[in-house]
């Protein structure tokens, strides 16, 4: 038997059999092995020479072309497509091709596309394609080779969409804007109508979306709006908050659903989690019960050491029925701390931001208010006077109660800032002061990563508030 009786013998050889060479290994009578090379296609044309006639024992090998040539059958392409990423060249396949088979262009697709071609080692070739005048199979449609790249750039800046942000209020006009081309935050105020004479110009909250902002940086620190917030999460620190007449969010109220055993962990509360929870129920029940839990530890028949008794007529003005907007925009903007006065007085001033899609500007209505809640005789409020101090408004108030923590207190602006008391020279109409019992410092301390304890409730304070707003 020959080589050619024998492939004949096992059905053929594949299409994809190399046919230049096969390997024949014959074993001698001393078990050494010796190689043969044969030339298969003289073998099965017949010739003498290759088609060897074969001994006991010995191997033949036919090999297919993938195995004894390199070969990448693969062309990529990247940038302004649907599918961007690397697909198997056929012959004849064009850039056209490739365009077609990686899904077509984006809207945003630049009008020149290049192609990169090989042609050393450590050289490439680049060629320019109008992708607007190119024209299927025409001289200018490429035949791409294996590892060329295609590259299609975008325009920027380019919207697929109007940018639209919302500003709410004390404008004549509130509702949402469809912004224009580096149009800033004085302009959305002249286009809603003004304000009015109601507007409380120093409350002003300015709200961006995380996801367009322009560092890294800012992203982070976008964060501590929610971050503390989510620390403190748990239903222990939501009822000393109920008790001392911190107006809940609904994002907070939900997040005490939680094992109140277990205060070494961090609760995460994801924008998702009321829609799913809400839905049978169950969630909002849960909620209320933290406001109740309060409500039932303390004597409705005198003045408790948080401050007046909460009774169950007033979880109504802590309960979620007191949520008059959605939270999902609070859940993923971070509040930016601006002078509203100046973006107004001067066009060029930092304040009077560029504005973004997303953004939120909300303009409350001036008070002279200023609230008193926590642990003092009497949490209540008090018309505003100029110039005064905490330690005046607390005294009002009947002065600090028993297990108060003076060192503590926090004053929260009508823009949402909270401060220390330190911090604050004087008591602006609109504030509400803070004055946090020792429950709530207590479990506050058990968490020392978060930072010094005022600096903490602070934030959580800020972030309350600012939910609350939306």
């Amino acid at each position: 038997m020959r080589v050619s009786d024998f492939i004949a013998a096992a059905g053929g050889i594949l299409p994809q059999a190399y046919l230049e060479r096969a390997d024949l290994i014959r074993t001698n009578q001393d078990e050494t092995t010796k190689l043969i090379r044969i030339d298969l296609q003289a073998a099965l044309n017949g010739v003498p020479e290759a088609n060897v006639e074969l001994h006991d024992r010995d191997k033949l090998t036919v090999f297919t072309h993938n195995e004894v040539q390199w070969q990448n059958r693969s062309v990529r392409i990247e940038g302004a497509v649907q599918r961007p990423g690397t697909y198997t060249r056929s012959e004849g396949m064009r850039v056209t091709d490739l365009i077609f088979t990686a899904g077509g262009l984006l809207p945003e697709a630049a009008r020149i596309a290049e192609v990169a071609h090989c042609t050393v080692p450590d050289c490439s070739s680049v060629a320019k394609i109008n992708l607007e005048s190119l024209v299927a199979e025409s001289e200018s449609d490429l035949l791409l080779s294996d590892a060329d790249v295609v590259t299609i750039p975008s325009v920027n800046p380019y919207l697929r969409e109007p940018e639209i942000v919302f500003i709410s209020g004390e404008v004549v006009n509130p509702g949402p804007y469809v912004i224009r081309p580096n149009e800033k935050l004085s302009d959305i105020v002249s286009r809603a109508g003004g304000l009015t004479s109601s507007a409380d110009t120093n409350g002003v909250l300015f709200l961006r979306d995380k996801v367009t902002f322009e560092k890294d940086h800012q992203d982070r620190d976008s964060d501590v709006i929610l971050e503390k917030s989510k620390l403190f999460a748990d239903k222990q620190f939501l009822t000393q908050l109920a008790k001392m007449g911190v107006k809940l969010p609904e994002d907070f109220m939900l997040s005490g659903n939680k094992d109140t055993d277990d205060l070494t962990k961090p609760v995460e509360i994801s924008s998702g989690l009321a829609g799913s929870q809400m839905k049978d129920g169950m969630a909002k029940e849960n909620a209320e019960d933290i406001l109740r839990a309060a409500v039932k530890g303390s004597d409705e028949n005198s003045t408790s050491a948080m401050g007046a008794p909460i009774t169950e007529s007033s979880i109504s003005s802590l309960s979620l029925e007191s949520v008059e907007a959605p939270l999902t925009p609070g859940a993923s903007s971070a509040r930016i701390s601006i002078n509203f006065n100046n973006a107004l007085k001067s066009y060029s001033s930092p304040d009077n931001m560029l504005l973004r899609n997303g953004d939120r500007v909300l303009i409350p209505r001036v008070t002279n208010i200023v609230t008193v809640i926590g642990a003092v005789l009497h949490p209540h409020s008090f018309s505003a006077g100029p110039g005064e101090s905490v330690d005046y408004y607390v005294k009002r108030s009947g002065g600090y109660a028993q297990d108060a923590a003076p060192s503590n207190v926090v004053v929260v602006r009508s823009n949402g800032d909270a401060l220390p008391k330190n911090a604050v020279k004087s008591v602006m109409p609109g504030d509400t002061i803070v004055v946090p019992n020792t429950g709530l410092i207590d479990i506050a301390k058990k968490w020392e990563k978060a930072g010094t304890v005022t600096k903490v409730l602070s934030d959580v304070l800020s972030a309350a508030y600012i939910l609350t707003k939306l």
